[in-house]
């Protein structure tokens, strides 16, 4: 404890904190190990200065959780007003006053702390909104994405070999997709306000130019998308996730096609280019004709391209409100 933490005391609740400290100003120096002059420096605001700095840090924690969360935060304040209060009474004090203040950083401590605070569909559409914020903000896959829209092209083109190609090469998720899974369905229309309970697995992908594009992919996707880590054929993949090799390299296919994975060393003259792997990743493409009975595919695309400060399109991605829903041709076992 220091004075650090005494004034952030003082600017959490200022005025119990100054009476104790002008009625029992030993307590307060025990506590908190100050020094005479700090006692001094710290008694001689006034409870209105105090008040008004409280308010002034209140405002910039809203702030930091504006960007990231922004329907996140109106639902809290409209609907759980004295949560967010109590949040940033509590958060006046950075837990390391060294490291810079950062809105992604500031969504998760947010939500971690809200565990047991608030609903936990509600902090699971807070964890809806942080994904596709760091997808926004990541470098890593604005360059993806940047890459993919110069060789689409070429590596479509590349990808003739039909099952055994995707089976045989080794199927990464590059860094312009995540993946999560939720045990409420965030994609509603009815969310924030109503999240009913259902899992649901989301991926989201960065392109160039535009929008992100989520999807709602089956958990036959997902466990297959785990195993795709630049590290097994698509073989491999498809018997470590439990799924039918037909099926799986069906569906590999069509991944591959849509930028959401990317294929690795095949033989033969086949050479595909590899984006940078992602930590966590998965994703549903554009429908296959073909039936997939180990996967269910449902994708919800938000469309609105990012712009620079003067208006031009920037390669950022943005999230908008409008939705289309494309059904995958196939089928959860």
């Amino acid at each position: 404890m220091g004075i650090l933490d005494a004034l952030a005391m003082v600017i959490a609740s200022p005025s119990t904190v100054l009476l104790d400290l002008h009625e029992h100003p030993e307590r307060v120096q025990e506590r908190f190990g100050l020094s005479g002059t700090q006692m001094e420096v710290l008694s001689s605001a006034a409870l209105d200065g105090y008040r008004m700095m409280a308010g002034e840090v209140r405002e910039k924690r809203r702030t930091l959780l504006a960007f990231p969360l922004p329907k996140t935060l109106a639902e809290v304040e409209e609907h759980h007003h004295e949560v967010m209060e109590e949040y940033l009474r509590v958060t006046v004090r950075q837990a390391d006053a060294r490291q810079p203040v950062e809105w992604s950083r500031a969504a998760e401590h947010f939500l971690t702390w809200a565990v047991g605070h608030l609903p936990e569909e509600l902090r699971e559409f807070g964890r809806w909104e942080l994904q596709q914020y760091l997808m926004v903000q990541s470098h890593a896959a604005a360059e993806g994405a940047r890459w993919w829209e110069q060789n689409r092209a070429q590596v479509q083109a590349q990808l003739g070999g039909g099952p055994s190609q995707v089976l045989q090469g080794v199927p990464t998720v590059p860094d312009t997709v995540t993946l999560a899974a939720y045990s409420h369905d965030v994609l509603t229309d009815s969310a924030p306000q109503f999240i009913p309970r259902r899992t649901t697995h989301v991926v989201v992908q960065r392109l160039w130019n535009q929008a992100l594009n989520t999807y709602e992919i089956g958990e036959g996707t997902h466990h297959l998308l785990g195993c795709c880590d630049g590290a097994r054929t698509g073989r491999e993949a498809a018997v470590v996730a439990g799924l039918p090799v037909g099926d799986a390299a069906a569906l590999l296919q069509v991944l591959a096609e849509a930028g959401l994975i990317v294929m690795g060393p095949t033989p033969g003259p086949v050479d595909v280019p590899r984006l940078p792997r992602a930590t966590r990743t998965s994703k549903a493409a554009d429908a296959a004709p073909e039936v997939l009975p180990h996967i269910c595919v449902f994708g919800h695309g938000r469309h609105r391209a990012g712009t620079d400060t003067e208006g031009r399109p920037d390669g950022r991605a943005g999230t908008g409100a409008a939705s289309k829903v494309i059904p995958q041709a196939c089928q959860e076992a």
